[in-house]
């Protein structure tokens, strides 16, 4: 239904002759803050981190996205806790203080090791910590959120307008992070728009399918005002991506350069879509050793 919302969206400014932001009510922004994520495919070690953070800067963006805690699930050992933090005062130590980083825990952690890892990153100043419990336990994301000095985001699992509701009537949690393709597109990310804006909250859309769906959340960062920032794995695809959408968002010192072509303003070339078919090994399987490196994924 969501697929079918879009493309209803994309049809209607394709024969009004319009951008679809234009159809949401026009453009507040004509470009989106990006962060960059899908940077670090490599290994767990502090200086490959520090170089590849001081090359993704150099390219312009401001915010760098990351998980650097291996292969971790509910518990952490101390020595993996360890080298966790390392990687992050790696990251920050080569970018300075002026790039803002943003710690994603994967919905890993159990109440009391999100807390403790909370605090310990603390000093590194990230702009958020992401999902650091189970995502759709909503009392556990309020609690550590609660319990610790840096601020929690969550919400990509929702499918719901009455789970983000329920996330924000907590009052600890200001940053939620809706998945256009799981909300129901244009329509539901505006009402959840809506909904964030009375809890004085903001949109950070979650982001990780493929240069389309950068497209699609391009409009909505246009359109939406309480959207703060847009996730992007653009930069970092597999080279064939960007072939496939024909029409992707440029991206520009570190933002997204709002499409004003009809519609969309992307299609996608399927007779190159069908040379990379889908194979289960294609699979990112979190909690495996390695994942990092994304070979699974060429």
């Amino acid at each position: 239904m969501t697929a079918l919302e879009i493309a209803c969206w994309d049809l209607l400014g394709q024969a009004l002759g319009v951008p679809v932001h234009q159809l949401l009510g026009g453009a507040v922004r004509h470009r989106v803050r990006a962060y960059a994520n899908g940077w670090y495919q490599g290994p767990r070690d502090p200086a490959f981190f520090a170089e590849r953070a001081q090359q993704v800067v150099a390219m312009g963006y401001t915010a760098l996205k990351f998980d650097p805690f291996g292969a971790a699930y509910r518990f952490l050992d101390p020595e993996e806790e360890k080298r966790a933090l390392a990687l992050v005062r790696a990251v920050r130590q080569a970018v300075g203080d002026q790039v803002d980083l943003i710690i994603e825990g994967h919905d890993r952690f159990s109440l009391s090791t999100a807390i403790r890892l909370g605090r310990a990153l603390a000093e590194f100043r990230p702009l958020w910590f992401e999902t650091p419990v189970m995502s759709t336990d909503i009392a556990a994301t309020a609690e550590v959120a609660r319990q610790i000095p840096v601020p929690v985001a969550s919400g990509e699992r929702f499918t719901t307008l009455r789970e983000f509701r329920d996330l924000l009537a907590t009052g600890v949690i200001d940053i939620i992070q809706p998945e256009t393709l799981h909300v129901g597109g244009f329509s539901g990310m505006q009402k959840i728009a809506g909904l964030a804006a009375a809890y004085e909250a903001f949109l950070a859309p979650h982001n990780a399918q493929s240069p389309l769906t950068t497209v699609i959340n391009a409009h909505l960062g246009a359109a939406l005002p309480n959207v703060l920032i847009q996730e992007c794995f653009d930069d970092f695809l597999v080279p064939w991506a960007r072939e496939v959408v024909q029409g992707s968002v440029t991206i520009r010192d570190g933002y997204l350069v709002v499409p004003d072509r009809p519609g969309l303003g992307a299609t996608i070339n399927e007779d190159l879509a069908a040379r990379y078919p889908y194979h289960e090994r294609n699979f990112l399987r979190l909690f495996e050793p390695g994942w990092e490196r994304r070979t699974g994924q060429r």
